[in-house]
């Protein structure tokens, strides 16, 4: 079983509008997913792996309910590949990438292996590593996006860089990558609540307060959410 790290989310609005049961299976969820956040979505699995010593207090049909549950709270993502598999992918997963390859395919049904998917198209945040998920490989290479060594930034990436008012064809750096690829996919109402606090506190003569780098940002990304959802304007006097 993989190490994993349980953040302090007792103040997260998100995970406080889970049932207190619902929560125990999210907890359980973070366990069992591979390093990427992702697993098996089927009911079935999650019953028997999730809850092996509960079979009988813990059914198909509840655990659904769970994940439905979760779903809504966008803590979690759930999608079929090409083959009619149910997969979730649990939402800024950020733990430490130590697997070479994903366990479970992505929406497209692929599975990724060192920053590209098996069907030899790389990833946005492909970087010439070794796989162990440090930045850089062993001699320190760079981060790249393709195998031309160019920047290629997503849409995504770009919507992060104008936050700190830096141009599209600015290089992330190891570091960047590989902190947003602990937490993406980024649920995109999160990301247009940080676009819109980052805006205002930018027009805010008092400076709410805000990350100062791209970093920073990426590191502390949850935290910023739940910022950006308590932040409220100061009126002038």
């Amino acid at each position: 079983m993989p190490t994993r790290i349980l953040r302090d989310w007792t103040d997260s609005e998100k995970v406080n509008s889970l049932s207190p049961e619902a929560e125990r299976f999210f907890t359980r969820l973070i366990m069992k997913a591979d390093d990427y956040g992702r697993y098996s979505a089927d009911p079935r699995i999650l019953t028997s792996t999730l809850f092996p010593l509960l079979i009988g207090k813990a059914d198909c049909q509840t655990t659904d309910g769970w994940l439905a549950e979760c779903r809504t709270a966008q803590l979690v993502q759930t999608y079929e590949t090409g083959e009619g598999k149910k997969i979730l992918q649990i939402l800024n997963f950020q733990q430490r990438v130590r697997q070479d390859k994903s366990k479970w395919p992505d929406r497209d049904g692929h599975l990724t292996v060192n920053g590209q998917t098996l069907d030899g198209q790389p990833r946005p945040e492909t970087y010439t590593g070794d796989g162990d998920g440090d930045e850089g490989g062993k001699n320190g290479s760079s981060v790249v996006s393709d195998r031309n060594g160019e920047w290629h930034p997503t849409d995504e990436q770009k919507r992060l860089n104008a936050l700190f008012h830096r141009r599209d064809t600015t290089r992330w750096s190891p570091r960047e990558i590989k902190a947003h690829r602990q937490i993406t996919p980024i649920v995109e109402e999160d990301l247009k609540t940080v676009e819109t606090f980052y805006a205002e506190t930018e027009r805010d003569p008092a400076k709410g307060y805000r990350r100062h780098d791209l970093q920073t940002l990426l590191n502390n990304f949850n935290a910023e959410v739940d910022r950006a959802r308590n932040y409220k304007p100061r009126k002038p006097f």
